[in-house]
């Protein structure tokens, strides 16, 4: 399992229900079942180059688990790229080498992708893939672990069930899975998130002790969060809070400071833990209010607590790296926001520090996207509808199996189809082309001209200027009849049978006359007379 794993999935067919943190859902949601000897992947949301690692992991982790079947349900994908395919191909291939028999599911969104590219054809032999697996992937009070990764480092295992003897080894087996992966990509932080637990056994309690245990081995922080009333008793009766020093809730597991520290036998510090330095810095403040404006002091305290929460700035600054701007650039303003945060905090309030400065360097960061990552600058209600629009495109296109028409988007909305139109361009013109840049092919290829050749050519009506102006006065000297066919034929687009009828004269007349005026235009524009 690799880092960037998403939140537990919640189909109405049983699988495990993330509690709403928020009305925006995650872009990729995975839960893991097992039933038997089968392990079950649910996945729903969207693989695309920002969850293609997600994507990826999700199915390391399937594998990780142990099993001699790995049912992967696709789907509730909304939408599938070429990263998805090739994900499946090495977790086939992986598959094969381990002896598990892989059985796809692919839905319209992903089976339609690999019809036109062939990506079945890439698949070992050994790999299924067809319709109509059952979605459910639990019975009775099985379990499901959902995983989440809310910030880099950090992963968040959401047990869904009973913890008991009949169910534990799922959540050892992830939470197995998780310790390897740490120690290879670096995630150094995980948390057990309990709430959606309804009973714990003490096969659980031992998991969970063990867990921690291995954790400190290895220098990874291991913390639970959460939990009914229930748990939290078998926690306290068994002992085991005082070993695992559960937090009341994953916000407060997902601050930003690094976890308490511990202490092992004989009430020595634990030298594998930091001092939470968040909890140092914060007297800090209260002492910087009692000092004189002047004083030299309040200069070297405020330097001392920006540089203290510093890495509060950095973990906001990496949620948004994936959006296009580059991270030292975020970091900049993020540590911006951080100090404004630290110069407008009074802890008089009687406010956490961090409750205070998160949303305020996440309100910079968001501000800088707004007003300073786009070339042409976007007004804001157009913005925000652009937001409004795109979100309920997704939903409309999953429920219609089709793209929503602007029309019935304006009307889903209720805002003018005009407005619709201006946040749909809005996309495409906030970041104006070099000219520089090459042009594409219909079939997404470059042919390597740069635009600008292309911008400015010779234009064939140029030349004929100096011979329409030239014209007029000729025009002008010509007899009344002969200019009055002259402008019927050429201005007029008539036949000479109709500029016969109007003239009053033959069709052959006509002719004649026409012939003769043209010839004499033509020899006076060569002799410019």
């Amino acid at each position: 399992m690799s880092s960037g794993l998403s939140s537990a999935a919640s189909p109405a067919d049983g699988a495990a229900a993330p509690t709403p943190k928020s009305n925006a859902r995650p872009p990729l949601e995975v839960a893991v079942g097992r039933r038997g000897r089968e392990t079950r992947l649910l996945i729903q949301g969207e693989v695309d180059l920002s969850t293609a690692a997600q994507f990826s992991a999700a199915l390391s982790v399937g594998l990780a688990v142990g099993a001699d079947r790995l049912v992967v349900d696709l789907r509730g994908v909304a939408f599938f790229d070429c990263g998805g395919l090739e994900a499946l191909a090495r977790a086939a291939r992986q598959a094969c080498t381990e002896r598990t028999r892989l059985h796809v599911v692919p839905g319209a969104a992903v089976g339609d992708l690999a019809a036109v590219l062939g990506g079945w054809a890439e698949l070992p032999e050994c790999v299924a893939v067809s319709e109509g697996e059952p979605r459910a992937i639990r019975q009775g009070n099985a379990l499901t672990v959902g995983v989440d990764e809310p910030r880099r480092g950090v992963l968040v295992l959401r047990p869904d069930g009973d913890l008991d003897l009949a169910t534990v080894d799922l959540l050892d087996d992830v939470v197995t899975a998780a310790l390897a992966d740490a120690g290879r990509v670096g995630s150094r932080s995980i948390v057990v998130d309990l709430d959606r637990v309804r009973f714990m056994s003490a096969a659980g309690v031992a998991v969970l002790c063990q867990a921690q245990l291995r954790a400190d081995a290895d220098g990874v922080s291991f913390r639970l969060a959460g939990g009914p009333s229930v748990v939290r008793r078998i926690l306290g009766v068994t002992g085991a809070s005082a070993v695992l020093e559960p937090y009341g809730s994953v916000a407060e597991a997902l601050t930003p400071a690094i976890p308490l520290q511990r202490t092992v036998e004989g009430g020595a510090r634990d030298p594998r833990r930091r001092d939470d330095d968040y909890a140092r810095l914060a007297p800090l403040f209260t002492e910087r209010v009692r000092l004189p404006a002047d004083d030299p002091r309040q200069q070297m305290l405020r330097t001392e607590l920006i540089k203290g929460y510093l890495p509060v700035a950095r973990n906001v600054a990496r949620r948004y790296q994936y959006r296009g701007e580059n991270l030292d650039d975020l970091e900049q303003v993020a540590t911006i926001g951080l100090i404004n945060a630290v110069d407008r905090f009074d802890p008089a309030r009687g406010v956490d520090f961090l409750s205070f400065a998160i949303p305020t360097i996440n309100g910079e960061v968001q501000r800088h996207y707004r007003d300073r990552t786009s070339t042409i600058r976007v007004p804001r209600p157009i913005r925000e509808l652009q937001v409004r629009v795109y979100q309920v495109a997704d939903e409309m296109s999953q429920k219609m199996g089709r793209a929503a028409t602007p029309r019935e988007l304006a009307l889903h909305l209720g805002v003018s189809l005009e407005s619709v139109i201006q946040a749909l361009q809005a996309a495409y013109e906030t970041r104006p082309s070099s000219l520089d840049e090459t042009r594409h092919n219909d079939d997404g290829g470059s042919d390597a001209t740069p635009i600008a050749d292309t911008v400015g050519d010779v234009d064939p009506e140029l030349d004929l200027v100096d011979n329409r102006e030239s014209l007029t006065p000729l025009l002008d000297r010509l007899p009344e009849r002969r200019r009055k066919i002259v402008l019927l034929r050429f201005y007029g687009n008539m036949t000479q049978t109709e500029i016969a009828k109007r003239t009053g004269i033959s069709q052959m007349h006509v002719s004649r006359l026409l012939g003769s005026t043209l010839a004499q235009l033509r020899r006076q524009l060569v002799e410019g007379t």
